[in-house]
């Protein structure tokens, strides 16, 4: 059975700056990939930053954000309404921008967050996944793709 990731924004910007093993995996591997609806808004706002990093264009940002797209699940804001309030106890106080993936997982099926923000792992409802940890459960499922 594959995993179900909600998957944070710093995820998706490390995969757009460069080709790289995280990107490899979102385009690749078995995983399911979740997002919440706030994820596109972030990471248009992120553009210029991105531009600079990656040497792209606003333009060529923007197709590759929509490519990237094709292999997330955006979930509506509506499936996860109700855990805001218990997220933003969880890890509000630590950064805001992390309680609509919090919500998102606390209210859905799903086997953790991918994320590399240290501070997430202060909350312990969750399961938080780093890359080495996504790296080692492809390799222990015989996956070759990354």
């Amino acid at each position: 059975m594959a995993l179900r990731f909600v998957v944070d924004t710093n995820i998706l910007f490390a995969s757009l700056i460069r080709d790289s093993t995280t990107r490899r995996i979102i385009l690749t591997s078995p995983i399911h990939f979740i997002v919440p609806t706030e994820t596109f808004n972030e990471l248009n706002a992120l553009i210029p930053e991105l531009s600079l990093k990656n040497s792209l264009t606003v333009a060529e940002n923007l197709e590759l954000i929509s490519i990237l797209s094709e292999y997330l699940e955006v979930i509506d804001v509506k499936i996860y309404l109700d855990k805001l309030d218990e997220a933003y106890k969880l890890i509000g106080q630590i950064d805001e921008d992390d309680v609509p993936f919090l919500a998102l997982a606390l209210a859905i099926e799903c086997d953790g967050i991918w994320t590399e923000d240290k501070h997430s792992e202060k909350q312990q409802k969750v399961r938080i996944w780093k890359i080495k940890d996504v790296i080692e459960w492809l390799r222990n499922k015989g996956t070759n793709q990354i």
